[in-house]
């Protein structure tokens, strides 16, 4: 009897016309052996072939190091880093995703990969394990650049961001909190000692015993942690507001630019400006970037073969007269506003009062205040490279503006003998020329947080721990290098693998320890 489609069609004499004509068996449910020659599998000009011919090329003898020749042979170092270096750069950072990238047949990791299969503890461990060797192949990726034409020395950009740490901050307590929570947890624990058991929740009982017994321990290992951290502050109020985060003991809980509190890590980069390469980087658990200044300049240098930039800029939150006093003597040009200079430069109303409209007379050292009255020495304190001069007023009991000027009794200022690099960079930073200059810090550093964070997604760290997380940090600046590689790769007229080559004699001059 013939099928009658909807329409009132009689469709079975098509299908035996159909199986009568002579056609290949077509069958998807059917098993199949196929070639596959993943090298030939891969365009050219694919990313992933450059990330393997750099990689091929790295000194990594600090990793092979690590393994032993005898027992069960391990996963090759080239092929791990390469998997992972590909896949930070194409926005993934789950070693569980990683591993679901290599289970779909993805061809440019199978490429890379040989077509092995490591699961994703196995790529876990191999990232924890080799985070130190991560800064020695960084170096190698920032000379490559250099050879590729990719770095001029023109400017250097710095700046930093804060990255949520991985941990919660309901995690983050006082020590008041975790005492509070070593009594409910021992209360817990007992309870579960004094109930009889059904024959069948023995094993649940025991697990939900053991996991008390853990949390008990890491509290009781934070609230050692935070008495030794406590053990030099005189102030009790100050004391009992420090928290320690349970889950990740070094993430202090820092405020990000949308107002939230979370436990965080600051990490700092330090970009050139001709094709947005970072020639340096760091993450700590210390958010105060004056402390960064001259450590990432230094670092950028070694990095680059001990080269300096010939310009430096860096936004007011790493400006400090110290940080001014050192940078002062390195061999390149330093551009870094202070919090209050966009107010000085438009003469803002604010600063109508400010130390820096004190008259200061550099013969006699004496000062007078905006309206002229003279100002009393009080103290002077010399540093090693620097004086401190401390004045109070003589007349601001019947000043008329003594209201605007000071809520005290008089007004107190203090003279640093470092206040005049700070008038001089000011004067610097509004000249046309230096503005203009200033103004590729914005276009230069900015981007390279913004693609990390909403092209890539990388919003918060995987790993815990002050060593681990900078470690992971290493791994997303060597992937954005990697990737700036391969995006302007046909607009660079160096052939890759003579930059490669020359990139591996210029290391091995420099002799850095991995």
């Amino acid at each position: 009897m013939d099928c009658i489609s909807p329409k009132g069609d009689i469709i079975m004499a098509t299908i035996k016309e159909e199986e009568a004509m002579n056609f290949r068996e077509y069958n998807q449910e059917q098993g199949q052996f196929i070639p596959l020659i993943l090298t030939k599998a891969i365009e050219e000009d694919h990313p992933a072939r450059v990330i393997n011919d750099i990689i091929e090329a790295l000194d990594i003898s600090g990793i092979y190091d690590y393994y032993s020749k005898e027992g069960n042979p391990s996963y090759h170092p080239l092929m791990m880093l390469k998997v992972l270096f590909y896949c930070y750069m194409i926005g993934v950072f789950s070693c569980r995703k990683i591993r679901d990238r290599l289970e779909d047949y993805n061809l440019p990791l199978l490429y890379l990969a040989a077509g092995n299969m490591p699961s994703f503890t196995t790529i876990n461990n191999f990232r924890k394990r080799h985070l130190s060797a991560l800064p020695a192949i960084f170096t190698q990726i920032v000379l490559l650049c250099i050879e590729l034409r990719m770095v001029d020395f023109g400017f250097l950009a710095i700046d930093g961001q804060k990255i949520h740490a991985n941990a919660s901050f309901r995690q983050s307590k006082t020590n008041k909190d975790l005492r509070k929570e070593i009594e409910r947890i021992e209360q817990q624990m007992k309870e579960l000692l004094t109930r009889e058991p059904a024959e069948d929740e023995d094993e649940e009982t025991r697990k939900k015993e053991l996991a008390l017994f853990n949390r008990k321990n890491k509290i009781e290992q934070a609230i050692k942690e935070l008495k030794e951290r406590t053990r030099d502050e005189d102030d009790e109020e100050k004391k009992n507001k420090m928290r320690i985060n349970v889950t990740d003991k070094d993430a202090p809980v820092m405020t990000h630019k949308d107002g939230t509190k979370k436990p965080s890590y600051e990490t700092y980069t330090a970009v050139d400006s001709l094709f947005q390469i970072i020639t340096a980087f760091d993450c700590n658990s210390n958010y105060n970037e004056t402390h960064e200044t001259i450590p990432l300049i230094i670092q950028s240098s070694i990095n680059c073969g001990g080269e300096f930039h010939r310009i430096a800029g860096l936004d007011s939150g790493f400006s400090s007269l110290e940080n001014l006093l050192k940078m002062s003597a390195l061999p390149l040009d330093i551009l870094m506003p202070d919090r209050l200079f966009e107010k000085w430069a438009r003469d803002d109303k604010d600063m109508e009062f400010d130390k820096s409209k004190f008259v200061l007379d550099t013969t006699t050292r004496s000062v007078a205040c905006p309206m002229g009255s003279p100002m009393k020495l009080i103290s002077t304190s010399v540093r090693d490279a620097y004086t401190r001069r401390i004045y109070r007023g003589t007349s601001c009991e019947n000043c008329p503006v003594k209201a605007m000027c000071t809520k005290g009794k008089a007004r107190t200022i203090t003279i640093d003998s470092r206040d005049e690099l700070q008038t001089k960079m000011r004067e610097k930073l509004i000249e046309e020329s230096n503005k203009n200059e200033y103004k590729k810090r914005m276009y230069t550093v900015e981007p390279v947080f913004g693609n990390m964070q909403k092209n890539k997604g990388w919003k918060q760290f995987h790993l815990r721990g002050k060593e681990k997380t900078k470690g992971e940090f290493g791994l997303q600046v060597i992937s954005h290098n990697l990737k700036k590689i391969v995006l302007h790769m046909h607009e660079l007229t160096i052939d890759l693998k003579l930059a490669i080559d020359k990139m591996v004699a210029q290391y091995s001059l420099m002799a850095v320890p991995m």
